[in-house]
């Protein structure tokens, strides 16, 4: 079962803006990410609009993918929550 995507704490390590951020810079559809990280197009939307928080497991699934694919994210002071291309500053 999900939780509102307002609730926050350790396992919330994907935020809505970080996977429409880290998508736009793949220049992803919502439907090529689902096929890359297994993950539903229905789960997708719901975690990009703030409408369900995912479970742990799909949230590892999201950031193995994109990991993957050359995203980093960024826990710098200052630019937590931030992502980008993997080797840009």
């Amino acid at each position: 079962m999900s939780r509102p995507a307002t609730q926050s704490g350790p396992r919330y390590s994907l935020s809505p803006a970080q996977c429409r951020a880290a998508r736009a810079l793949l220049a992803w559809t919502l439907d090529e990410l689902a096929d890359r990280s297994k993950v539903s197009k229905n789960t997708l939307n719901n975690l990009e609009t703030g409408k369900t928080l995912p479970q742990a497991s799909t949230i590892d699934a999201l950031r193995a993918c994109f990991e993957a694919a050359g995203i980093e994210f960024i826990t710098e002071p200052g630019r937590e929550g931030a992502v980008r291309r993997t080797g840009q500053d």
